[in-house]
């Protein structure tokens, strides 16, 4: 809980906690010099570490909490450059846990188990109509509905120039995380 473990093994890899912990703290401290400070409540103290030197037995984690998983695919930097911002996104609920039993195998490279994967619906484009929604986007001019659903290749090819300059900003936009 309240932990970044971030991978660093690769030379392009980028540290997204660094931000996130960093802006934490300024939000903490303003909160701090206001008078009401007693009422409000405290932000989370975040810490940052090795992803690849952590075991899932390291782990804290509170059952039935969603957790991210956000990766980074070098390979893939090369083939999509306007993805590089942490280009892939999985959130993971771990629902329970028991003990051991003497039934169960006792190699540790069989844990964790997978009992369950659900089937997620997936949301389409709303310009395509045939790639999944990758991104969001509310209060935007061009778009045909508010909300509205792009993949990443109707999205860049709406919103950015063939030089990768973003054509304007007056909208919002998030991750489309399907459920």
């Amino acid at each position: 809980q309240d932990v970044f473990y971030n991978d660093m093994r690769h030379p392009d890899a980028v540290d997204y906690s660094e931000n996130i912990i960093s802006w934490i703290a300024e939000q903490d401290d303003t909160r701090q010099t206001r008078r009401s400070r007693s009422k409000l409540s405290k932000l989370p103290s975040f810490k940052k570490a090795s992803m690849e030197e952590t075991h899932f037995r390291d782990l804290n984690f509170k059952l039935g909490s969603k957790y991210l998983y956000c990766h980074q695919a070098s390979t893939f930097f090369l083939l999509s450059p306007h993805l590089m911002d942490g280009d892939c996104k999985h959130v993971f609920v771990i629902r329970d846990m028991r003990l051991i039993h003497e039934d169960d195998t006792r190699s540790p490279s069989t844990y964790p188990v997978l009992r369950f994967l659900p089937r997620l619906r997936y949301r389409k484009c709303s310009i395509c109509s045939v790639y999944r929604a990758r991104k969001i986007v509310r209060d935007d001019k061009l778009a045909p509905s508010n909300p509205c659903f792009f993949c990443d290749s109707c999205y860049y090819s709406l919103h950015y120039s063939s030089e990768g300059v973003l054509l304007y900003e007056d909208f919002s936009v998030e991750d489309c995380h399907h459920e």
